[in-house]
């Protein structure tokens, strides 16, 4: 026996589309990995987050890895800020959007050249090698240069465990005379691992490189005479390169792009929507002065792992109070009243005497 044909105007089976309808169910991915990261839902951008920590984590335990990631965070931090405080303006009008991209983009370029800067400085000025038994050098200089920022570059008697160095330096210019002192070392720190915490791990940490600022009045080269070196194998490598500074140009232009944004706030705020430029602008704008004038050369990731907090602390926390302090002006003029007519002007145009 066949079985009966269903009639035409049958109900459709459950999970099948009515007919003139498109399926509601959204097609699952192809991959594996795909299907996975639909499944997680709201909790997809948080597995993410976590295991980028994780990896950056583990990473600053490589040596080799370190410095990679240090350049690769310090680039990567301007355009994520400016970025997610582009991100809301995507429901404002087509040229408010188009405006915020483009200073975003200024913004984060602009930064992204001072911090490639520093990151990877240009040749140096001059460099000499001095040792105990030759330790004088002269060191040709700009004849308009006075400041400069002094790399000295060392290495360690000891080659494991805990070790410090110390030198001394005198820089003579005309009658100038400048001393420069300091300590090159290697730090030993414990880590517990194990499911218990149970194994300690060591870390050494070796810092074989500092950087100084200094100033020599005058002009001509530079005179260089070490005075002192214990702990440290000979040479002690010194090298004079222009010193960081930020310039007025560059502030300025910072300047006027953290007013922009807050002006593209206030226009958005007033048709709507809410953003976080200026706080985006400001916190890497914090985060290159920072990196300006305190990243270490020998190991940089520390430094910029304490800059993300600050520059957010600091420049991110005072570009979103004013940014709240302009959408809140400019959303409260938006919905003050217009002034009403008086009657004389109502009766204008309307026939009457």
């Amino acid at each position: 026996m066949t079985s009966p044909k269903r009639a035409s105007g049958s109900r459709p089976r459950p999970g099948q589309p009515r007919p003139g309808q498109q399926d509601p169910v959204k097609p699952l991915p192809a991959s594996g990995f795909g299907w996975f990261l639909e499944s997680l839902g709201p909790w997809r951008n948080t597995l993410l987050l976590a295991v980028g920590c994780g990896l950056l984590f583990a990473g600053s335990y490589v040596d080799s890895v370190r410095p990679i990631e240090a350049a690769g965070l310090a680039l990567a931090l301007p355009l994520a800020a400016i970025g997610l405080g582009i991100a809301p303006l995507r429901d404002a009008p087509r040229p408010l959007l188009v405006l915020g991209v483009l200073i975003g983009l200024g913004a984060a370029a602009a930064i992204d050249r001072e911090i490639w800067v520093v990151l990877f400085p240009p040749p140096a000025f001059a460099s000499a090698s001095l040792t105990e038994g030759h330790p004088d050098a002269d060191l040709a200089m700009p004849s308009d240069a006075e400041d400069f920022e002094v790399l000295v570059r060392g290495q360690l008697i000891a080659k494991q465990g805990a070790a410090r160095g110390h030198y001394g330096v005198v820089f003579t210019r005309g009658s100038t005379e400048k001393r420069l002192t300091g300590d090159l070392e290697r730090e030993i720190t414990y880590g517990r691992v194990g499911r218990r915490g149970t194994a300690r791990v060591p870390h050494a940490t070796t810092h074989e490189v500092r950087r100084e600022p200094i100033e020599i009045r005058g002009r001509g080269p530079v005179h260089a005479h070490l005075r002192t070196l214990t702990g440290l194998t000979d040479p002690l490598r010194v090298s004079f390169f222009e010193a960081p500074a930020l310039g007025w140009p560059l502030l300025g232009a910072l300047g006027a792009m953290l007013a922009l944004a807050l002006a593209l706030q206030a226009f958005a705020a007033r048709r709507g929507v809410f953003s976080h430029f200026a706080a985006g602008v400001g916190a890497a704008a914090v985060l290159l002065v920072y990196l300006t004038y305190l990243l270490e050369p020998d190991d940089p990731l520390p430094t910029v792992f304490i800059a993300i907090p600050v520059s957010a602390a600091t420049g991110g926390l005072g570009g979103f109070l004013l940014g709240a302090l302009a959408m809140a002006l400019a959303s409260r003029r938006a919905e003050k009243p217009g002034p009403a007519r008086a009657p004389a002007d109502r009766g204008r145009g309307t026939g009457a005497a």
